[in-house]
């Protein structure tokens, strides 16, 4: 195994994903007109889930003022919703998209159980470590 550095705190395994198209729903409060009145749009953007572990994802996504670190959205994948922190943000190689390190908050059963399946596949099932003890 890769030694993942001094500075890692992921809890588990990173694994890649074939990519996931999500889209991304979030808040953004806007002020405007004469009085600065606060107004609370939801915006929804096109992402898609590149890696996941068993406590977060990397999820690409547009460059968004309303994203910054922090900010809690919720994810719609095929398999159901899901609730994500931004934890941090990162280039990539496309023109305005960034990869956004996430945090699990909230997630559907669905999710949890496609998430799970994911992290275990290509490692001994656990009649395998029984045995072995």
């Amino acid at each position: 195994m890769v030694d993942p550095g001094p500075h890692e705190r992921r809890i588990g395994e990173r694994r890649p994903v074939a990519h996931i198209e999500v889209t991304w729903v979030y808040q953004v409060v806007r002020k405007s007109g004469p009085m600065k009145r606060s107004k609370v749009q939801v915006v929804e953007r096109p992402g898609r889930i590149v890696d996941v572990s068993i406590s977060g994802a990397a999820i690409e996504g547009p460059i968004d003022p309303g994203l910054p670190a922090g900010a809690e959205a919720v994810i719609r994948t095929p398999a159901g919703d899901m609730v994500v922190k931004v934890r941090r943000l990162g280039p990539t190689d496309r023109a305005g998209v960034l990869r956004y390190g996430v945090e699990f908050v909230e997630l559907s059963q669905r999710v949890k159980d496609q998430i799970h399946s994911v992290l275990s596949s290509g490692r001994p099932g656990e009649e395998v470590w029984f045995r072995a003890l």
